[in-house]
């Protein structure tokens, strides 16, 4: 029987404990055995997972103040849309190319994916922990149009 500190070690326990650069290695190491394993459906999830950890990793880096006695607002941190979707799937390609799991094909199916849930038509939320607007200003996108 596993201990209770074994259990903690979980991706999923590392992402909800705020261990977000803990959280993306484990992810990518899973992606990596579901891969070896052939388990396409275990790599989709680990892959929707590392993308939701770095959205929650860039959240954090871009709007916290340490001294603030209240919920800090969030910083837009990207120019558009555009550059942050790069910014994420140059995460997540870094993480698996660390641990040889990195397929272009797979890559970009997943990538492309993620892409379409982060970004719903209309005003649907997003699947994922952080939205948009969020991390790229209003402002920002309206001079982009």
């Amino acid at each position: 029987m596993e201990s209770r500190g074994a259990i903690q070690q979980t991706p999923f326990d590392l992402k909800r404990r705020g261990d977000f650069e803990l959280a993306l290695k484990a992810y990518a190491q899973e992606y990596a055995k579901a891969l070896e394993n052939g388990s396409r459906f275990i790599q989709e999830i680990c892959f929707e997972q590392m993308f939701d950890v770095i959205l929650l990793t860039y959240f954090r880096d871009y709007s916290s103040d340490e001294s603030a006695h209240v919920a800090p607002k969030p910083v837009p941190a990207f120019p558009d849309t555009n550059a942050l979707m790069d910014a994420i799937a140059d995460g997540i390609r870094s993480e698996l190319m660390e641990v040889k799991a990195y397929r272009a094909e797979d890559f970009k199916e997943f990538m492309g994916e993620c892409r379409r849930k982060f970004l719903p038509r209309g005003r649907a939320k997003t699947a994922f922990s952080v939205e948009k607007e969020w991390l790229v200003s209003e402002e920002k996108r309206r001079k982009k149009r």
